[in-house]
């Protein structure tokens, strides 16, 4: 009997199919860390406190659990595959050591926390993934600025605090995707200079927390504006109205369902509260029963003509 034999075409093929499997297969290893880095440490880029002792690499996924990691000073990117803040319980990230340029691309917030920890501009890049809850804290408001390039997606919330009684700046300079809303606590001063910063969820300023607005719809138009009595918003834009579907000034117990401007008191917007402030407007549009309603009667009007033709 005869042995079939295949052409160098169909080996060729074979083999590509075979390294394509193959790739398309690997798990990445988990590396964990064993213990927090302390004042003056980083295992960000050295092996210093990594389960396998070595300075993160690619093919490898990394997970601060319970521990607190922090970045050196200067421009560095994350060598790892992924960087997993909070897996599920909580951990953080302390951007220390004076200013700093920070890239990690796939970093994933499930209950971890980013702090900046030391005087200084600091600036994280890439991609970030809410899979729970992401905290960003600045707690000083002078002498420290956190500027959030990263994109940010997923389906949790965002909170964006001051801690205590004199928060720092949290620019987020790129357009999100993140749904599960956003939350302005402690004293925060969050700025939104980019279309949709805060996301397509919706926005709570709590007391004593600023909220500014540097672009015509850094809010999401699915969004409510959810305000405590002794928050503020800081409408810093001319180019246009912000759009959002509501606005709430104590707290989401009850929402302003007027269409029309809201403003700052002097604005001339068609609504003005002493919780706003700047040149821009707010809008809320007629509501979509209102445009139902309107859409109806056209209908009823046409069908009416048509019968008496």
């Amino acid at each position: 009997m005869n042995t079939p034999t295949l052409s160098r075409a169909a080996r060729w093929s074979l083999a590509v199919f075979a390294l394509s499997v193959s790739s398309n297969s690997v798990v990445h290893a988990q590396v964990s860390m064993d213990a927090s880095d302390l004042g003056g440490e980083t295992s960000f880029n050295t092996g210093l406190h990594w389960s396998d002792d070595l300075a993160p690499s690619a093919g490898k996924d990394y997970v601060v659990d319970q521990k607190t990691l922090r970045t050196p000073s200067g421009t560095h990117t994350f060598q790892g595959d992924s960087l997993n803040v909070g897996n599920g319980s909580y951990g953080f990230i302390r951007l220390d050591q004076s200013s700093s340029d920070i890239t990690i691309d796939d970093l994933i917030l499930q209950n971890g926390e980013i702090y900046v920890g030391a005087f200084g501009t600091f600036t994280l890049n890439g991609n970030m993934n809410l899979l729970g809850n992401g905290r960003l804290e600045n707690d000083h408001s002078t002498g420290k600025t956190f500027v959030v390039t990263s994109t940010i997606s997923g389906g949790s919330v965002l909170t964006l605090a001051g801690g205590g009684s004199s928060g720092g700046v949290i620019r987020l300079n790129s357009t999100n995707s993140f749904s599960g809303g956003t939350r302005v606590v402690d004293s925060g001063f969050a700025v939104g200079n980019a279309m949709d910063a805060f996301g397509t969820g919706n926005v709570t300023v709590a007391n004593n927390s600023t909220l500014t607005l540097n672009v015509t719809q850094a809010l999401s138009s699915t969004a409510s504006l959810i305000l405590d009595a002794n928050s503020m918003v800081n409408l810093d834009f001319t180019d246009g109205n912000t759009i959002v579907s509501g606005i709430s000034l104590d707290g989401g117990s009850s929402f302003l369902t007027d269409s029309g401007t809201y403003g700052a008191i002097g604005s001339g917007a068609t609504y003005e509260y002493a919780q706003f402030a700047g040149d821009g407007f707010i809008a809320i549009p007629e509501t979509s029963m209102s445009v139902l309603l309107i859409g109806g009667l056209s209908i009823l009007f046409v069908l009416r003509r048509n019968r008496h033709r």
